[in-house]
């Protein structure tokens, strides 16, 4: 597309996204459990001037104990932000894999931001799953100007994005030149697979994040030059964890001058977590659709090429 069209097409999908063409109408973010959540509700907070209500880490779902959650979900008050949920009382904007086939309708996600769903990617071409952060997402679809070079290396820190693009080059490339198309995300992929990049990450982030103990995580997954693996921030539990996570708000706000949103003190439902085989889903049910209206399913994702990831809640 031609950056004409480009723009356009933007243009439609904020329009046609209703927290975003009705910022009023929401009151505030129920946010995933790490970096990425954390760096993509920091960014809506203080584009829509909205709250951060909860945090969503697919076994509890917490809230802010000051509200009526129930009422809020009801009258559709919420946005999930970087969380993929399957119910049409909650809009959501998340980068899972969702679709088994073409044909599967998802109507619990008649109001979200996908760009697997947008661009039609199923389990059935996993490979070309979206590679990167739901940062990433937001700050093309807003048309996000570069700001500083630190900003820019924490943001490709979110989800391992730098080590994606370092194992999934080809796949990360094809993204960067047919969709996200944005000149500083292609100068940055360029310089990702060495280990000077690598070097300058830990100097000017990890340093500093270490300093955090919320940021000391590790992964499994390490970069190809200095094994860095983790720093993605896992939130477990707000209240205890409320002032570490306060500390990774305030350090992305300084690199952006925005204003740090206030946490609260938090209840939680309880979820039900389980993994179904794909094939076992097939077997069982017409189609893929009928398992997640019979199974009230809230949120899913296939994490595999052959099985899905899945919780829900009992009705009370």
């Amino acid at each position: 597309m031609c950056p004409i069209q480009i723009n356009k097409y933007k243009h439609e999908l904020i329009r046609n996204f209703s927290p975003f063409n009705n910022p009023g109408d929401i009151d505030g973010i129920i946010a995933g459990n790490d970096l990425d959540a954390i760096l993509s509700s920091v960014f809506l907070a203080n584009k829509f001037n909205w709250n951060i209500l909860g945090f969503y880490d697919c076994n509890k779902f917490w809230y802010d104990s000051k509200i009526n959650i129930r009422e809020k979900i009801k009258k559709r008050r919420l946005i999930a932000v970087d969380l993929d949920i399957s119910n049409y009382l909650i809009p959501s904007i998340g980068h899972h894999i969702l679709k088994l086939e073409p044909s599967d309708i998802l109507s619990g996600f008649e109001d979200s931001l996908n760009p697997n769903l947008l661009r039609n990617i199923t389990q059935q071409n996993f490979t070309r799953k979206y590679p990167l952060g739901t940062i990433h997402f937001l700050r093309w679809l807003f048309d996000d100007e570069k700001s500083n070079d630190i900003f820019e290396m924490l943001c490709w820190l979110a989800d391992s994005s730098f080590i994606n693009a370092q194992k999934f080059s080809k796949n990360v490339k094809e993204w960067l030149d047919n969709f996200l198309k944005m000149d500083y995300f292609q100068k940055i992929f360029s310089k990702v697979n060495t280990k000077q990049f690598e070097s300058n990450m830990q100097e000017k982030i990890i340093s500093d994040f270490c300093k955090i103990k919320l940021c000391r995580d590790r992964g499994q997954t390490k970069s190809r030059f200095n094994s860095i693996s983790g720093h993605q921030c896992r939130i477990k539990d707000p209240n205890i964890q409320k002032d570490e996570i306060n500390k990774v708000m305030k350090y992305i706000c300084n690199l952006r001058d925005w204003k740090i949103p206030k946490l609260s003190n938090y209840h939680f439902f309880q979820g039900i977590r389980n993994i179904k085989k794909i094939d076992k889903i097939k077997n069982e049910y017409l189609n893929f659709d009928e398992f997640l209206q019979s199974e009230n399913i809230f949120s899913f994702a296939i994490t595999y090429g052959n099985s899905i990831n899945y919780t829900k809640f009992e009705k009370n």
